[in-house]
């Protein structure tokens, strides 16, 4: 049983390492933010939430599975061959695919008359709200930007 709690420690580890030394990951956790925020602003319905929340785990899923194949072949000799690119592309082309096609669910889910003006009405209820979004955006991009570089001394 200890062995199966300390798997979860592991798991939580490789996700939190994946997030400072992968800015790609980061991008995606900003999305992932945003969309969670613009969820509750949109007042998105329990099935929406469902499927942003499915296409928000396979987009984080997939690029840590491109991680851990980026770093498995990097590991494995670093010489450059034919072989190792075309694994690296298409691990690339994985989490590729997923972000795209969870940007058309959102939008599927967002881009709608009623979605859109659910958040105008909110920012005109609360024009602060604005200034908050805005400053949440250049947080995400220091955030993606300069989390995780190391330390010049």
């Amino acid at each position: 049983m200890k062995k199966f709690f300390a798997s979860f420690g592991y798991a939580f580890r490789g996700l939190a390492e994946t997030l400072l030394r992968e800015r790609n990951m980061r991008v995606h956790l900003c999305f992932c933010v945003f969309v969670t925020f613009f969820g509750f602003v949109c007042g998105i319905e329990s099935y929406e939430w469902l499927a942003a929340v499915i296409l928000m785990g396979l987009v984080i899923s997939a690029e840590a599975h491109n991680t851990a194949i980026e770093q498995t072949l990097d590991r494995v000799g670093t010489e450059r061959n034919e072989q190792t690119r075309r694994a690296k592309d298409a691990a690339a082309g994985g989490v590729l695919a997923a972000a795209i096609f969870a940007a058309i669910g959102g939008g599927l889910i967002f881009f709608r008359k009623a979605r859109v003006d659910a958040a105008l009405a909110f920012f005109k209820a609360y024009p602060w709200a604005i200034a908050i979004v805005a400053a949440a955006l250049v947080g995400a991009v220091v955030f993606v930007a300069l989390a995780g570089r190391k330390r010049e001394r």
